[in-house]
């Protein structure tokens, strides 16, 4: 009968060595050295170990030295973690600090603030410390600061007044109304609800005061040069034009079902969704990083945008991750009302996501918001 307890008990240990790797990946946890990358809580960890020296004066001496030795080992053993972070899809943390003692100083400055969270001995006095920090905050805010400029569509800030910039101006509203075009025609076959609509109405709204703000004003800038005064011309015309069909979306928007009935929505009115959460659960080649794109089927940038809050970035993170649709969907970052999008697939790096083409475009028109979620960085990623 004993051998046959050990028997099952061995079985029964060799079945568990085999699921942990398996176990430990579908938690989002990446080991790193003598540490872990843990997506999910957004924190890095790492052990460190200490013996007691042999020339201590007594045995609390000898155990506080230790101690000391091991959180020392364990932050430097952090370090090596943080190094195997991914900024981007493409930029790992070590590519950028390999040859910048100056950075990594910086890097290594921060680590001394990593919270001691356990700490262990062993019979012969030995210390073990396990420390760990979150990849928001300060360590955030230095490992983004390393990241390229964001590229893949991204949106160019505002340029100087002038007929260049005016020209790139009116090609971006032009883009924009597009996009607002063919969203209508997928509404309408769609047979939307009224609050779909009314959410597209605000869009629109946004998109006509970024004009009314960025636009306009260079239109009326005098000039000596007569060919720059005739581009305004043109320009203006075509803005004119475009702001015609703008208000012609609106009005097709206002015929959709329901929307007649519902209150009229203000340019101060934000999109009732608080947050969005993304399903890239069976999209295989994933991998999360501190600064994932989200992009379009036409691989045009949804997300981050030039919108995003830099300080909001930094001390929150640009999303979040979780292994489960249901606790992503009733977390504190996606809010009370989250709208959920689907991930069609990777894109060059495992860290970019294709977003189905409805969803882009409705996240893209809502990036243009002033008080847009995703300008807080209410993003959450299920992988």
């Amino acid at each position: 009968m004993g051998r046959m307890k050990r028997r099952t008990a061995a079985v029964v240990l060799a079945v568990l060595l085999a699921w942990a790797p398996g176990l430990m990946a579908d938690q989002g946890v990446e080991t790193v050295g003598k540490g872990q990358i843990d997506w999910v809580q957004y924190r890095v960890s790492a052990t460190g170990y200490g013996a007691p020296p042999p020339r201590a004066q007594n045995a609390a001496q000898a155990r506080l030295l230790a101690q000391r030795a091991a959180v020392v080992d364990a932050r430097r053993n952090l370090l090596e973690v943080v190094k195997g972070v991914r900024i981007d899809a493409r930029t790992l943390v070590e590519n950028m600090i390999v040859t910048k003692d100056v950075i990594v100083s910086k890097v290594q400055g921060v680590l001394q603030n990593a919270q001691v969270d356990k700490m262990d001995f062993a019979p012969d006095g030995a210390a073990e410390a396990t420390v760990s920090m979150p990849l928001s905050g300060e360590l955030g805010a230095l490992l983004l600061s390393l990241a390229p400029p964001v590229e893949d569509g991204a949106q160019p800030a505002a340029a100087a007044v002038g007929d260049a910039g005016l020209a790139a101006q009116v090609r971006a509203l032009e883009q924009r109304v597009d996009r607002l075009e063919q969203m209508v025609s997928n509404l309408k076959r769609a047979n939307v609800e009224a609050k779909d609509a009314l959410a597209m109405m605000r869009m629109v709204a946004a998109a006509w005061r970024e004009w009314a703000a960025q636009v306009r004003p260079g239109i009326t800038l005098a000039s000596s040069d007569s060919g720059v005064q005739g581009e305004l011309s043109r320009q203006q015309q075509e803005i004119a034009g475009l702001s015609r069909k703008i208000e012609a979306l609106s009005a097709r928007l206002a015929k959709i079902e329901g929307a007649e009935t519902a209150p009229a929505a203000t340019s101060s009115q934000e999109s009732k969704f608080t947050g969005l959460v993304v399903d890239a659960s069976k999209v295989r080649g994933f991998l999360p990083c501190l600064r994932p794109k989200l992009l379009g089927s036409n691989k045009k940038l949804v997300y981050p945008g030039p919108g995003v809050s830099p300080t909001r970035s930094a001390s929150r993170g640009y999303v979040r991750y979780y292994r489960n649709l249901g606790q992503a969907q009733s977390s504190d970052r996606a809010g009370d009302l989250p709208y959920k999008a689907t991930a069609t697939g990777t894109y060059r790096a495992g860290g970019n996501l294709l977003l189905d083409d409805q969803s882009s475009a409705f996240l893209r028109e809502l990036m243009a918001a002033p008080d847009s979620f995703l300008r807080d960085c209410n993003v959450v990623i299920v992988f």
